[in-house]
């Protein structure tokens, strides 16, 4: 059995040695480390052999448990392993942050050639031939055939389904193909495996490749309720599949030319802004005040590596003892409260940002960090994945007697309510509870396409009355929902505006206002929301936080936890990457928008996008708008202004 030694092991010269002989790196080898011998496959010795320098340049000795074996080596799945490697460092040894950026540098360069170039010749390939003999072994053709269950003969989404629940059975069989693609010896053509046991197949594509599209939203979110059956091997059904699947290259184009150019303006600004943090110190600048923050469970893992001071002591929160504070309040050392204007330190801004080069500015680096996260739901969205719905169904009492549904979100009454007439008679009256108006006062003053719906009413139950006899008693929650009251309906605009033009034959009596329903046979009676991600608004709704919204916060813990709670409800990223871009929104005074030191957390000055482009420095602002426009403006010469790192380019350095 070959034997490699502990000595040739942490030497540079033996992996360059094996890496002129690819192909006879097989079979197994014994690896003789500090605690012992292991024997291993001699290819994940080799690959081993890339990584351990980020152990043994801090002299620690190689243990059997740095060892990373059985799994393919990709990114993600290195980084965590390497999270155990960081976390042994940070705690046996002085912090040589410096040295172990070099050493992670050195090591991501020497795979990345590795990758590119000694491995070149040796990537798999495939193609259509290869991917249609794989959908029609029989095992995969079992599990493909299985998306007509979701249609009835006419081609149409079978009435016990909603759109949610196709994309959950799309899911769960995009699973069981990934899982065969993934597992050796379960098909006959295996030219898929090599990718699937890399990850390199994508979990969302790989069913709408061999499955089905599923379902397809417009520009405008609204979910389309044929299911799109045909796939991209198989191809489309008929030219009504066509129609509906051709809105992802219509949402494509509406996205690229609108929202994709929105969002990085957006992100341009955002880092310009951001850049006033424009120094990474090393060390504690000694601040003594901190930021409350309550730490919630969907928080805790985007605070691990922020400094906490608890019993007048810094305590680092880890994987290891975050638990421990989850739904407390605790207190986080914050670049908003830095002593540094300009910057921010390594304590107050934690270990992450121990992990900086020095030669970085912090700012820019925490706005691409927030942007990119929230940015990338629009790209995301731009595919279509999934629309990610939850819309409300009719009790199924009352549908189809009573209501039907149109138009996805529309609720009208059913033809069996009308009658043989397709009239309503005059004494027939809709009790709604009062607690169920929201702004009944302003029904009178509501106009055509002036109101959302929901704001003035919600629906969770309502009564029918003919005469003096009440004839129906409704429930309108939807309790196939797992939160039945957070999607009921509310009277449609029409129905408003039925109400308003009837406002005078209104009944107030038993608790509810009993609105005569004569007239409303050819309108929609609710509407009901169509819970879904619509990325867009999410990004709208980041942005026009920075715009605007920030503007009106007086402490720091307060910004600090809207913020977070925006960008959490999509994203994940470290918490200290938010507080530096909040930083740069801090103002000293309405008079001087110069980054303050914060003497006191909940007396603090934030101001929006524009003013602080408008006033904090010159090179900011001309990177921003332009020379002419500044020079033009009165306020150029009312206002004091700081340095900016783009000073320089107007010959302007210190």
């Amino acid at each position: 059995m070959e034997v490699w030694t502990l000595e040739q092991i942490t030497n540079p010269e033996f992996k360059k040695m094996l890496s002129q002989d690819i192909d006879n790196i097989t079979g197994l080898v014994d690896l003789q480390l500090s605690d012992g011998t292991i024997r291993v496959s001699k290819r994940q010795a080799f690959m081993n052999l890339f990584w351990w320098p980020i152990i043994t340049v801090f002299n620690i000795p190689l243990r059997k448990d740095h060892f990373i074996k059985n799994m393919a080596y990709s990114a993600d799945k290195l980084y965590q392993e390497w999270d155990r490697y960081y976390d042994e460092i940070m705690s046996i040894t002085s912090h040589n942050a410096k040295l172990l950026k070099q050493t992670i540098w050195n090591v991501l360069q020497d795979m990345y050639y590795f990758g590119c170039i000694d491995l070149a010749t040796y990537v798999a390939s495939l193609d259509i031939i290869d991917m249609s003999k794989i959908t029609t072994e029989p095992v995969m053709a079992d599990i493909i055939k299985t998306k007509y269950n979701l249609i009835d003969k006419d081609g149409n989404l079978k009435a016990t389904y909603s759109t949610r629940d196709v994309e959950t059975i799309i899911d769960g069989h995009g699973k069981e193909i990934i899982k065969l693609l993934g597992t050796k010896g379960a098909l006959q053509n295996q030219r898929l495996l090599p990718f699937q046991r890399t990850e390199q197949l994508n979990k969302h594509q790989v069913p709408q490749t061999m499955y089905c599209f599923g379902v397809r939203t417009d520009i405008n979110d609204a979910i389309i309720k044929k299911v799109v059956i045909g796939s991209a091997l198989d191809g489309i059904r008929d030219i009504e599949e066509y129609a509906i699947e051709s809105l992802s290259a219509k949402k494509t184009a509406f996205y690229n030319k609108h929202a994709v150019k929105e969002s990085q303006y957006y992100n341009r600004r955002m880092q310009l802004n951001a850049a006033a943090v424009r120094q990474l110190y090393e060390g504690d600048c000694g601040s003594t005040n901190t930021v409350a923050f309550r730490i919630s469970e969907n928080k805790k893992n985007n605070v691990i590596g922020k400094y906490i001071v608890e019993g007048g002591q810094l305590v680092c929160l880890t994987k290891y003892n975050i638990d421990n504070y989850v739904g407390k309040l605790v207190q986080l050392r914050s670049p908003m409260t830095c002593r540094y204007r300009n910057g921010v330190c390594e304590v107050c801004g934690g270990r992450i940002y121990s992990n900086l080069n020095f030669k970085l500015n912090p700012g820019i680096i925490a706005a691409m960090h927030v942007d990119e996260s929230v940015t990338q739901k629009i790209l995301s969205a731009k595919h279509l994945v999934k629309t990610l719905s939850i819309i409300y169904h009719i009790p199924a009492e009352f549908n189809g007697k009573i209501f039907t549904a149109k138009n996805t979100s529309e609720i009208w009454w059913h033809s069996n309510f009308l009658g043989k007439s397709g009239k309503i008679d005059d004494d027939m009256m809709l009790g709604i509870p009062y607690d169920s108006f929201r702004n009944f006062t302003d029904v009178k003053l509501i106009r055509k396409d002036s109101v959302r719906e929901a704001s003035m009413s919600s629906i969770t139950n309502l009564y029918i009355r003919k005469g003096d006899k009440i004839v129906a008693d409704i429930d309108m929650l939807d309790r196939t929902l797992p939160k039945p009251k957070k999607n009921v309906p509310a009277l449609s605009l029409p129905m408003l505006l039925h109400v308003r033009d009837n406002f005078d034959k209104l009944v107030h009596a038993d608790g509810c206002i009993w609105i005569p329903l004569s007239g409303t046979e050819y309108i929609p009676i609710m509407v009901t929301k169509i819970i879904n991600d619509n990325m867009l608004e999410y990004v709208k709704s980041v942005d026009s936080f920075f715009k605007s919204t920030i503007a009106k916060f007086r402490t720091n813990s307060a910004a600090l936890e809207a913020a977070s709670d925006i960008i959490y409800t999509h994203v994940d990223v470290n918490i200290a990457h938010i507080e530096t871009v909040l930083k740069a929104f801090q103002i000293t005074s309405e008079n001087d928008y110069s980054i303050p030191l914060v003497e006191d957390t909940n007396d603090v000055h934030f101001s929006d996008i524009t003013n602080i482009f408008e006033y904090r420095t010159v090179g900011g602002k001309l990177a921003f708008e332009s020379l002419q426009k500044y020079i033009q403006e009165p306020s150029t010469y009312l206002y004091n202004r700081q340095r900016s790192v783009f000073d320089y380019l107007i010959g302007y350095v210190k």
